[in-house]
């Protein structure tokens, strides 16, 4: 009984190791994704405004 007790206790262990990896994974595709919306703004901010002025020219 003890011995599968172990078992079980073994097999949660890899499912929340498991987890928190898969949630770790997701939390940095989160982050670049936030990177990359803000340079993509940042592109967008920046051709707008040379559009502006050539339109300005």
């Amino acid at each position: 009984m003890l011995k599968e007790g172990c078992f079980w206790q073994i097999k949660t262990n890899q499912f929340y190791e498991r987890l928190t990896k898969k949630k770790m994974e997701s939390e940095k595709i989160e982050q670049d994704m936030i990177k990359r919306n803000f340079h993509l703004q940042k592109n967008i901010s920046f051709f707008l405004t040379q559009t502006e002025n050539d339109q300005q020219n």
